[in-house]
């Protein structure tokens, strides 16, 4: 059966060229695959899940920066781990408006042009992306000018960056049908992380062969089987490490289906870059910090 997706009506505040959010927990509510005319940069700071864009569903986790072009369908779906710990920061914007300020700032051509030229949503990696999320987390809590000098130094941002990676495969072929199928893939997949996932047994279910399930899942999302399910393992053992001080890592190893800690800590390095320990004092100091912007935003709203 298709998925209908349904149209999202955009309201950018009277005196402002965009519209800046950040949603946490009780504005999020797990929306259906929607679209809009307007480009967005989506900036999750907590939280992991599986995200729709156009024709590919896969997982995500905290601290990635997505720029999608209008008119695409999308949606996020957060998993039950990140309730109550979700904050995500937004930005959307019509690619007209800025257009039609290049007789006054003909410096934003080339930048323009580029966004101008985006077929498929990207996720804005290295530097950049790093800045630009922190750029985003302060822009809630500044006045709109400032915002609007943030906001161009967001875009210089990703004209310059040279870490990206795109992700709809074919936006102008949304494949309902494909995209149901794969997430119904990856929804059975999350309710069974703490559990033995096969290839036999996942092909199974979905009635297919071993090779046509293996073609259709890399087709629909690049990535192998074994290489989604440990992304999605790391992405709860992350939510764990960072939301439970109590447990101790070979605690959320089993908890996430790996049956030895020293395979879960090789794999969490593999996929992270750093130790299960070092992620959990990262994510100490990163709630810090989302905690001081909160207070921002609290003084700022006063």
């Amino acid at each position: 059966m298709s998925k209908a997706v349904c149209f999202e009506r955009v309201v950018i505040p009277d005196g402002n060229s965009f519209l800046v959010r950040c949603d946490r927990d009780a504005t999020i509510d797990n929306l259906s695959l929607h679209c809009h005319p307007e480009m967005e940069f989506q900036f999750t700071l907590n939280g992991s899940g599986i995200r729709t864009i156009g024709d590919i569903t896969e997982p995500f986790r905290e601290m990635e920066v997505i720029l999608i072009p209008g008119n695409i369908a999308h949606n996020w779906i957060y998993d039950s781990l990140s309730r109550g710990h979700i904050m995500e920061y937004n930005i959307q914007f019509s690619l007209e408006t800025i257009s039609s300020r290049l007789s006054v700032f003909p410096e934003f051509r080339r930048i323009v042009d580029m966004l101008s030229g985006l077929d498929s949503a990207m996720e804005i990696r290295g530097e950049c992306g790093t800045r630009i999320s922190s750029l985003m987390m302060r822009m809630t809590a500044q006045s709109a000018q400032e915002r609007l000098i943030s906001f161009m130094e967001i875009l210089r941002l990703v004209y310059i960056c040279n870490d990206i990676r795109r992700i709809c495969l074919d936006v102008s072929d949304f494949k309902h049908s494909g995209t149901s199928r794969i997430a119904g893939i990856l929804s059975y997949i999350e309710e069974h992380l703490c559990e033995d996932i096969s290839l036999s047994d996942v092909a199974y279910k979905f009635s297919m062969s071993r090779t046509a399930f293996c073609n259709f899942f890399r087709r629909s999302t690049g990535r192998t089987l074994v290489f989604t399910v440990n992304e999605m393992r790391i992405n709860r053992a992350c939510m764990m490490l960072t939301n439970d001080d109590s447990l101790c890592v070979s605690d959320v190893a089993y908890a996430c289906g790996f049956n030895n800690t020293s395979h879960f800590c090789h794999v969490f390095k593999r996929l992270r870059g750093c130790s299960p320990g070092e992620y959990r004092q990262r994510g100490i100091v990163l709630a810090d910090r989302a905690l001081s912007e909160k207070n921002k935003i609290a003084k700022f709203d006063l």
